[in-house]
Order: structure tokens, then C-alpha cells, then sequence
């Protein structure tokens, strides 16, 4: 049987976030027998957080690292300090997603999925910490569920968030993996269900092609390499995977927009996309969610759709 946690990382700006998202998590069955990291950058951090935490409440099984600490115990081909890592300018020059401190959360991110593996788990689900629970589900269920297989959405109509530069210079793929990969749209929703020992593959990848530390390569959303990886794996057979296909572009709630310009779309759209997505998921992006909520329309919709997690910009937004 897989061994799964929940990863949740964050910045003294979102503690505030992090407070409620645990406490909303207090409504997830079976969620004591669950690992929870929560990851910071620094000891300073760490010890400020804890301030607010009640110690005497064990409902939750919190375990809170750092990255100062991660990079030092993590043995890995090619390795850096914390400080090398927030000191560095020297980036490889293709550039995805939105720059800036984003680069950072990612690189944290790949540091601290690679330390939840090498503590021997094979799965990982990432919360950002603007997440919410908003409604009760059993996490046991929701783990042996999307640990079966590798959960895998991706769009195939012919507008959506694709990255060429990634898919023709970035990884080295063959030619006819390179025209399969052209052909997807990625980063439709936030459900980061990861599975650890690809995550690993996709960084030695990416090592053995750079000769470098993780800084140096990971200059967008991990989420998109994980993606496009985890998807050139499996046209490839060297893994299967549960893959959600949508003729349509989710991202920025395009698609769901365009279903309530016609209410009487907004029933079958619903019981089409429980079936076929959300029952496994439960997961939608937080701003997504809040968009639904300024129309009537909207508000129809999410009443029907099986969401239990609002996952990223959901407090923040």
C-alpha cells in the first residue's frame, strides 16, 4: 500500500492562511493518521509560526521543516546552501510562469517534495497555503483513490496554457514526443497530487541535462514540468496514468464561464464534469471558486459541482 502526506508551505505574510486552512482540515475524516509538512524557509520562521499554533491540540500530525535544514540533509547530485539558493544569479536562460518570487516558492517546492520522498513517501498532495477545506470528506478514500494511478488533467482544445519553450528546449524529448506534448494544455487546475518517485526522476532528468543545482533550472511553476514529464511518460508507456482529458481551457475559469452564458447547459455540464473529474479531485482554484460566486449563474453551478477544496487564492483572493 502507497504512502501518502500533505505538503503545505508558506511565508510569515500567509501564517494567517495556514491557521485557517488547518483548522478547516479538523473536518477531514481520518486526517490524524495523515502526515502534514509545513514548510518554511527558516528556523526564525518556524519558531514564530508555532506561536500561534495551540501545541496541546493533537488532531493534526504536523511535522514543520525548513529549508535552510532540507537542503543540508537532502543527498543529491548536485547540491547548494541556503544562502546560494536566495544569493543566486546565475539562471538558465528559458524562462516560465510568472518570475519574480515565484521562482522561489517553486524551487522550495522541489526541495521540500524531494525531502518528503526521501523519507519514504510515495505520494505527495500540495496545498498551497491559501487553500480551504469547505467541505468533509474521508482523506483515506481520497488518497488511495489519486494514488491508484497518476491523477493527470490536461486540455485539448486549441487555446490554454502551453510552454514551446519547455517542450522543444527544456527536457531534450524525441521528436514524437515533442509533436504529442505540443498538442496539450496544462496547468488547468491546482490539484498537485504528486507522485514522488517521478518528481525524482523529473529533477535527476534535469541534473544529468544541466549538471547544476535545482536554482539554476527551476525558473517557473514545478506544476508545469511536472505536467509535461509526467505526460511524456506515459504517451511513452513507461507509466499509467488516470488521465483527464477536457476539449476546453479551465484555466483563469474560461471554461466554466462560457457554461453559464447558458443556464440550461449549467445540469448536464455539472453531472458530466462530477463523473468524469471532480469525484476524484474534489479540488478547484480558489479564485476560480470566488469568480463563480459574483454572478447567479455562477452560484448555480457551484452548487451542483462535487468540490470540497478550494485549492490556492482561495483566502487571499
Amino acid at each position: 500500500m502507497s504512502k501518502s502526506a500533505i505538503h503545505i508551505q508558506t511565508t510569515p505574510s500567509h501564517f494567517k492562511y495556514v491557521y485557517n486552512l488547518l483548522n478547516s482540515m479538523k473536518k477531514i475524516k481520518d486526517i490524524e493518521s495523515i502526515e502534514i509538512f509545513i514548510v518554511f524557509d527558516t528556523i526564525k520562521e518556524l519558531v514564530s509560526f508555532k506561536e500561534g499554533l495551540d501545541l496541546s491540540d493533537k488532531t493534526l500530525n504536523l511535522s514543520l521543516v525548513t529549508l535552510e535544514e532540507i537542503v543540508e540533509k537532502l543527498n543529491l547530485d548536485f547540491k547548494e546552501s541556503y544562502l546560494q539558493i536566495i544569493n543566486s544569479n546565475k539562471k538558465l536562460d528559458i524562462f516560465w510562469g510568472a518570475g519574480g518570487h515565484r521562482d522561489f516558492v517553486a524551487i522550495k517546492r522541489t526541495y521540500s517534495i524531494l525531502y518528503i520522498k526521501s523519507l519514504g513517501y510515495d505520494f505527495c498532495w500540495c496545498l498551497d497555503s491559501e487553500s480551504l477545506i469547505i467541505d468533509e470528506f474521508n482523506i483515506t478514500d481520497f488518497f488511495n483513490t489519486n494514488s491508484e494511478n497518476n491523477t493527470l488533467l490536461i486540455g485539448t482544445g486549441m487555446l490554454g496554457v502551453r510552454y514551446p519553450e519547455l517542450i522543444n528546449n527544456f527536457f531534450n524529448f524525441d521528436k514524437k514526443t515533442i509533436n504529442r506534448l505540443r498538442k496539450i494544455n496544462i496547468r488547468m487546475n491546482d490539484f498537485w497530487f504528486i507522485d514522488t518517485s517521478v518528481f525524482k526522476d523529473l529533477v535527476d532528468h534535469l541534473f544529468e541535462k544541466y549538471k547544476k543545482p535545482i536554482s539554476y533550472f527551476m525558473n517557473g511553476s514545478e506544476q508545469s514540468l511536472y505536467e509535461y514529464f509526467l505526460f511524456s511518460l506515459f504517451i511513452n508507456n513507461k507509466v499509467e496514468i488516470n488521465l483527464f482529458k477536457l476539449n476546453g481551457d479551465m484555466h483563469e475559469n474560461k471554461l466554466f464561464s462560457e457554461v453559464i452564458k447558458n443556464p440550461k447547459t449549467i445540469n448536464p455540464f455539472s453531472k458530466f464534469i462530477n463523473e468524469y473529474y471532480f469525484n476524484y479531485t474534489y479540488s478547484y482554484r480558489g479564485d476560480y471558486i470566488k469568480i463563480l460566486e459574483t454572478t447567479q449563474h455562477g452560484k448555480m453551478l457551484l452548487k451542483k459541482l462535487n468540490i470540497k477544496i478550494a485549492v490556492s487564492n482561495y483566502q487571499g483572493f
